[in-house]
């Protein structure tokens, strides 16, 4: 096969699987994250993606009449995850966004814990906690679990 014949077959694969990649979105490996909450929020079965967007960069403070103490995952898939699909941001935007807000003397981050469990245990404990976590790990955690809806 000549050199000519082997780039017309590169152009082909190329033009028919680039076209295809471009079908497979981030969404098809999304996670199933949901908020859970403490107690206080038991009749809280879903939330809009805008008020859970406003919670967590320090826009909306209350639920139903209700305080909430928004906490977040350090690090991980489900940050990641949660950061560009509902914050609409990267790690680096969203770091900026809270040294801006923090120089204006607006809200203050929300607090920031390592693992699944300390977040689980922190929400049980305090009054008007929130936060995300990936549905499988959110099922036995004994916390209000809400659904995120658009």
């Amino acid at each position: 096969m000549d050199n000519s014949m082997k780039r017309a077959i590169k152009v082909i694969v190329i033009s028919v699987a680039f076209p295809l990649l471009l079908l497979i979105s981030p969404m098809a490996f999304a996670l199933d994250i949901v908020l859970v909450a403490n107690k206080s929020h038991a009749s809280l079965y879903t939330i809009s993606i805008i008020d859970t967007k406003n919670i967590f960069l320090g826009k909306k403070s209350r639920l139903m009449g209700e305080l909430v103490k928004p906490v977040v995952l350090s690090t991980g898939k489900a940050k990641k995850y949660f950061n560009e699909v509902v914050l609409n941001m990267s790690s680096t935007e969203l770091i900026n966004y809270w040294i801006k807000e923090n120089l204006a003397g607006g809200a203050a981050a929300p607090k920031s814990l390592r693992s699944v469990k300390s977040i689980i245990r922190y929400v049980k404990k305090k009054k008007g906690a929130i936060a995300y976590l990936n549905s499988s790990d959110a099922m036995d955690s004994g916390l209000v679990i809400i659904k995120i809806i658009e």
